[in-house]
C-alpha cells in the first residue's frame, strides 16, 4: 500500500487536489478529509519537544518513542486502507496536515507528499469571503475574527515548515501543484500526479463530475451548509477563479499580502514582488 498526503494552505485548490488523486478505483473515494494522523503527529512532536522532562518517563529513548510512533501511524491507516481491499494507494487530505509533512516524513519514509500552492492574493480573498460567510451564519469564531493579516498569517504558517524542510523544488517525496496549473491543463496535471505517485490518473477527464461527488458517496447538502463550500466543487475544472483577488482585497489589503507572502510568490511565481536586495523579481518553479 502507497500512502499519499495532499496538502496545502486552506483555499489553495486542495479538495480539486484530492479528486483528481482518487478518481480512479486505486483509492478511496475522496468524500471527507482525514484529521486523525495529524493529532498522531502532535502527539509525536509533543513527545519529542518534552522528552527530557516528560517524555523519557514513558520511553526507553527517543528511538523507542520513533518506532512506537510509527508503528501506531501505519496501524491507523492499513486499518483505513482495510475498508478499500482493491486499491492500491491510500491518500490522505487535510490541509492542516501541512504544517506536519515534515514529521510524517520521517515517520513514513516511502510516503509520498503533494502540496498545491495558489497565488496568495487569491488565497486571502477566498479566506475573506469564508470569513464573511461566517459572519453571516453566525458561526463559531474563527476566520471571522482574524482580519486579513490574521489571514495571511495562517497562510505564511501552513507554508514556512514544508518550505524551510523541503524547499520550493519537487523532489522524489515532495511535488508541488500551482492550483493555477491544475484548473488551465488539468489532464497534463493529472498525469504529472500519476506519475510521482504511482495512480495510474491517464483516464482522468477534467470535464466529468468528481468521483464520489456524483454518486450520493458525499452528502452535498451538508457540504452547502459549511461556509467553506465552493459550487465549483464536484464541478467540471474551470479556471474562473483565478486572479478574482480584486473583487474582494483593496490596494492596502492586496500589499499587505504580497509583503508578507513575498517568500512564497518569489519562489512560484506570482507577479512581481520585492526581492531580498530590494529588487523587483518574477521567478518561477524550478
Amino acid at each position: 500500500m502507497q500512502f499519499v498526503f495532499a496538502g496545502g494552505s486552506k483555499r489553495s485548490g486542495t479538495t480539486l487536489l484530492h479528486s483528481i488523486l482518487c478518481s480512479t478505483q486505486a483509492t478511496p473515494p475522496p468524500a471527507a478529509e482525514d484529521g486523525t494522523v495529524r493529532y498522531l503527529a502532535l502527539a509525536y512532536e509533543d513527545t519529542l519537544r518534552r522528552f527530557d522532562r516528560h517524555a523519557s518517563f514513558f520511553f526507553e529513548d527517543r528511538d523507542k518513542a520513533h518506532r512506537i510512533y510509527r508503528q501506531m501511524t501505519l496501524r491507523y491507516l492499513h486499518e483505513i486502507a482495510g475498508r478499500w481491499p482493491e486499491a492500491s494507494h491510500l491518500v490522505i487530505k487535510q490541509p492542516q496536515l501541512t504544517r506536519h509533512f515534515p514529521t510524517l516524513a520521517k515517520l513514513l519514509p516511502r510516503a509520498r507528499f503533494v502540496i498545491t500552492v495558489r497565488d496568495p492574493r487569491d488565497t486571502v480573498a477566498s479566506l475573506a469571503k469564508v470569513a464573511r460567510r461566517e459572519h453571516e451564519q453566525q458561526a463559531r469564531p474563527g476566520h471571522r475574527t482574524m482580519g486579513i493579516p490574521g489571514l495571511v498569517r495562517m497562510v505564511a504558517q501552513d507554508y514556512q515548515e514544508v518550505l524551510n524542510v523541503f524547499g520550493a523544488r519537487n523532489s522524489n517525496r515532495v511535488m508541488w501543484v500551482r492550483y493555477e496549473d491544475m484548473v488551465r491543463a488539468p489532464e497534463t496535471t493529472a498525469q504529472r500526479l500519476g506519475d510521482f505517485t504511482g495512480i495510474d490518473l491517464s483516464g482522468y477527464q477534467s470535464g466529468e463530475p468528481w468521483r464520489g461527488w456524483a454518486d450520493g458517496t458525499v452528502n452535498l447538502e451538508e457540504r452547502r451548509k459549511s461556509p467553506f463550500f465552493s459550487p465549483l466543487w464536484g464541478q467540471a475544472v474551470t479556471d474562473t477563479r483565478v486572479g478574482t483577488w480584486p473583487e474582494v482585497l483593496d490596494a492596502k489589503q492586496e500589499a499587505t499580502v504580497t509583503r508578507a507572502l513575498a517568500p512564497i510568490m518569489r519562489a512560484f511565481g506570482y507577479g512581481d514582488v520585492p526581492a531580498a536586495g530590494g529588487s523587483t523579481t518574477t521567478q518561477g518553479q524550478e
